[in-house]
């Protein structure tokens, strides 16, 4: 997660992300970040089963650095975790609602893009 260009990108769908597995750690970005809270919505979603368990470990500590830098305050972040899914489209679909809602919001029960 890069936090330059707000202004442009000021919204994330993470759906069964790999912010730290093997030789990859995206999680050093925002433990190091300096600046203030940046204008941000950010949405995770992982699954509990085959490689989205090898993955919570990274969206963990992801959270935790986002917590430390200041991201629960307010409505910056939302996560999921979905019981019995797999790392998939097929699984993602079932959640692909949740983070437009959260993103873009609603007007009488209609999601808005």
């Amino acid at each position: 997660m890069k936090f330059s260009h707000n202004e442009v990108f000021s919204k994330a769908a993470c759906f069964s992300p790999a912010f730290k597995i093997d030789n990859y750690d995206f999680i050093d970005n925002v433990k190091s970040y300096k600046g203030k809270v940046k204008d941000i919505k950010v949405y995770l979603n992982n699954g509990d089963n085959e490689l989205d368990s090898k993955l919570q470990p990274g969206v963990d500590e992801m959270l935790e650095a986002l917590k430390l830098q200041g991201y629960f305050e307010g409505s910056n972040y939302y996560f999921h975790k979905e019981k019995n899914s797999m790392h998939g489209e097929k699984d993602w679909a079932k959640n692909i609602w949740r983070a437009l809602i959260y993103l873009f919001g609603t007007e009488k029960g209609r999601i808005l893009l």
